[in-house]
């Protein structure tokens, strides 16, 4: 059996099935509930009962599994505390439909780019700030692929800032996603800092088009964007405001296409159907 989770109530009903089966279970965890809930500090302390009970789900009974495998090595250093079982990281992989085509040069505009879905998981605040940073010795665009129920807030907030915004919904096809992605010159991956995460589907994406980015994800990507050389991380500190008016006020062609052919090489060495398949075949061919 291989298994996605969460919910976390499937550990529990896959222990049950395997004590009465003659079953080997794989468990793959794409997520960390309620670790990934971007509550306060103080929620949390609140919430703490119900929370226990519902990460307890995951911890107490995953130790059944014959193998685990992790989304990020953030949730895999995270959870080796609880468990005593096998297991790798292993990344999301991407069909590679990218077309080798340049970015857009840099002229006068510089142009940003978000892709997914703009909810309570997303940081506007540093967004607007980002935007407004850049705007000070460049003009800059905010190019949004994507919806969600905080849309009309971001697209609200860059208008009050004066930053010229363009929402071009949520798109599903690759090729109409190119033809934006090819117009700007950096990706915003950018979270609220109690999001528990290492690794977004958003960031393979990012590194499939070959996209620089401006990063706050902790964990795997962080480290990838330092190793690599392909964007800027912040660390959520006061000290991110110059960094970023740094890294923009530098924004030229040079830079940006070094920046973009980097992120297309971790997006070859990471993210592809290859990479994917060798590390799925190395396990299951242990299964065997």
């Amino acid at each position: 059996i291989y298994a996605i989770t969460p919910p976390n109530f499937m550990f529990y009903y896959l222990r049950k099935y395997k004590a009465q089966h003659n079953v080997y279970v794989i468990c793959e965890i794409e997520d960390l509930w309620p670790e990934s809930l971007p509550l306060s500090a103080k929620t949390k302390s609140m919430l703490k009962p119900m929370l226990k009970i519902w990460g307890g789900l995951r911890t107490y009974n995953m130790n059944f599994a014959d193998y685990l495998i992790y989304e990020c090595d953030l949730f895999k250093d995270y959870l080796k505390k609880y468990v005593d079982v096998p297991g790798k990281t292993v990344y999301l992989s991407k069909d590679d439909t990218y077309l080798n085509e340049s970015l857009i040069k840099f002229e006068e505009t510089l142009k940003f780019v978000y892709l997914g879905s703009v909810n309570n998981l997303i940081d506007i605040d540093l967004i607007i700030t980002i935007l407004n940073i850049s705007s000070e010795s460049h003009n800059t665009e905010l190019n949004i692929i994507g919806g969600g129920e905080k849309i009309n807030t971001l697209v609200d907030r860059c208008k009050e800032s004066n930053i010229e915004v363009i929402n071009h919904g949520v798109i599903y096809k690759d090729k109409e996603k190119a033809d934006i992605f090819k117009q700007c010159h950096l990706a915003l991956n950018i979270m609220k800092p109690t999001v528990y995460v290492g690794a977004t589907m958003k960031s393979l994406e990012y590194f499939h088009y070959g996209m620089p980015m401006i990063n706050n994800i902790q964990g795997d990507t962080t480290k990838i964007v330092e190793t690599y050389n392909c964007g800027i991380n912040l660390t959520n500190t006061e000290g991110d405001v110059e960094l970023i008016r740094e890294f923009t006020s530098k924004a030229d062609n040079n830079m940006l296409q070094r920046l973009s052919m980097a992120s297309r090489q971790v997006y070859k060495k990471f993210f592809s159907p290859k990479s994917f398949e060798v590390s799925i075949g190395k396990i299951f061919d242990n299964v065997r």
